[in-house]
């Protein structure tokens, strides 16, 4: 049979187990309510600085959802201006070449225009050289003829020239005056109706004096012819008289 000591032991272990037990729970227990009071209190700071930043989280998202979609909008806008840009700039380099070909149509149509017109002014030219020539020989002929006719109209002047001339007839010769003749004498041989050899003609420049010699046939031209030959009579009467 064990022994009272044995048994005293046995039951002292029991009751510093059921001590050490009781102790130990209580001893949970106080570190339980702590820690359930720590965390109830970590959880209700962390719950409201999770709230604050869920709330932040929400505002931010809103707030990117609305920036998303402006941009979206806008890139829609600028897409659709682009294109619009795009098919404008289409169109107009449409145009452009067409614009180009009908330049190049009508360049080509003018260049074969101008290259007719060069050829109508180069035979327009061989014309007018022609005409040039024919004209140059018609009015050396007409010269030749012009010359003659005075040559013939002076010599017929002096076979008609009077042996006496009266009177004082002045002239101008290249712009100089002069005395044709002062010699009492008569004339004789009647002049055309139109030529009156009493007037005073006033040839003050040689041009006028030239154009009257080479037109025969009118009133400046018979004056100028018969002027001059009487001059030069009268030079020869004088040399007659003086010698």
């Amino acid at each position: 049979m064990p022994s009272i000591l044995g048994i005293k032991q046995i039951s002292l272990l029991e009751q510093f187990s059921l001590d050490l037990e009781d102790k130990l729970k209580t001893e949970i227990i106080r570190i339980t309510a702590l820690f359930e009071e720590n965390i109830n209190t970590v959880n209700k700071n962390y719950n409201e600085e999770i709230m604050f930043y869920k709330n932040k989280v929400n505002i931010m998202e809103e707030q990117h959802v609305k920036d998303i979609e402006l941009l979206k909008n806008n890139h829609s806008r600028v897409l659709e201006e682009i294109k619009s840009e795009h098919a404008l700039h289409i169109e107009y380099l449409k145009q452009f070449h067409k614009r180009e070909m009908e330049i190049s149509a009508d360049g080509q149509l003018y260049s074969k225009k101008l290259d007719n017109g060069i050829e109508i002014l180069n035979s327009t030219a061989t014309v007018l050289q022609e005409v040039n020539e024919k004209i140059n020989k018609e009015s050396d002929v007409i010269s030749i003829a012009r010359q003659s006719s005075i040559e013939s109209r002076e010599k017929e002047i002096i076979h008609s020239m009077p042996h006496a001339i009266s009177g004082t007839l002045y002239t101008r010769f290249y712009g100089r005056p002069m005395v044709i003749c002062a010699i009492g004498v008569k004339i004789s041989t009647p002049f055309p109706p139109r030529l009156n050899v009493h007037r005073e003609l006033n040839l003050t420049d040689k041009r006028q004096f030239v154009d009257g010699l080479l037109r025969p046939g009118t009133e400046i031209g018979d004056m100028c012819h018969v002027y001059g030959l009487l001059y030069f009579a009268t030079l020869l009467y004088l040399c007659y008289i003086l010698y």
